[in-house]
């Protein structure tokens, strides 16, 4: 047996050595993968994810992550590391410090203007969370209205998918991030706060059908009727068929449960339009 023991003492540490190998498998594929391509955000995700138990080094790999990835070329879903590393940092309840990921995610020049709008959404929503209201709405109110351009001009020639510009000078073109003001403004601002979001909507071209038809509902549960109608008829010189349809079927309803045969002119008007 003595003569065995440095073979068994050498079998022993090759063993020790490939359990060890085996245990760092999924670090070494996962380096070699993010070798390959350092902008596979499913890639960075899954890393992460390796080193959950471990809070420190997870912080590190997202930390890696985003000074790593290029924003301009990992999208359509590169935003969501910053959206997850501020989260993750949510949940140590280290808010500050996940104040600060989404603000720097914000000052990311994405290639796509839906990626920055993301950002901001996710850091309105985080503050929800947090039960500050009244500091969602205003840096909702402050991502919009700092995003506009001061001159007429630009407003008019700056395109939503004109990729060369900064995704920051394109984000007032966003609906989403214009969509998510107007529905904090309905629940935590006022009628006159949410009216002149709707009409800032309306003036930059961002609404969709659906955006009016919320518009001219919020107004006619608010008794402006006739403010109601003038949001249809906005609506429908604005949008074409068949996305304007939806438009037209409320407008007419609304208007024959508003008026029912008393005003005939204006409801033959109408069918006249619609056909």
């Amino acid at each position: 047996y003595d003569e065995l023991d440095p073979f068994a003492s050498d079998i022993d540490l090759r063993l020790a050595r490939l359990e060890r190998l085996m245990e760092r498998r999924p670090d070494l594929v996962s380096r070699v993968l993010l070798r390959q391509n350092p902008n596979n955000v499913a890639e960075w995700h899954r890393r992460s994810k390796l080193f959950g138990d471990n809070k420190p080094k997870m912080f590190e790999v997202y930390a890696e992550a985003l000074q790593t990835v290029d924003p301009r070329v990992a999208e359509p879903t590169c935003f969501t590391l910053w959206v997850e590393f501020a989260k993750a940092y949510e949940a140590e309840g280290d808010l500050e410090s996940a104040r600060l990921i989404f603000q720097q995610g914000t000052e990311t020049n994405f290639k796509k203007v839906d990626s920055l709008a993301r950002i901001w959404c996710e850091y309105g929503e985080f503050e929800l969370r947090q039960e500050n209201y009244d500091e969602a709405l205003e840096l909702l109110r402050d991502a919009t209205a700092n995003s506009v351009p001061k001159r007429t001009a630009d407003i008019n020639t700056i395109r939503f998918n004109n990729d060369d510009l900064s995704s920051q000078s394109r984000l007032f073109k966003s609906t989403r991030l214009w969509s998510f003001l107007v529905d904090l403004e309905e629940s935590l601002g006022s009628l006159a706060t949410t009216k002149a979001t709707y009409e800032r909507m309306i003036e930059l071209k961002v609404v969709t059908p659906q955006v009016m038809l919320n518009y001219a509902k919020m107004l006619e549960e608010n008794n402006y009727f006739e403010d109601s109608f003038r949001v249809y008829e906005k609506a429908i010189s604005v949008f074409k068929f068949p996305e304007v349809t939806p438009v037209w079927r409320t407008y007419i309803e609304k208007f024959l449960t508003r008026y029912g045969g008393s005003k005939v002119e204006r409801t033959r008007d109408l069918f006249e339009q619609v056909i």
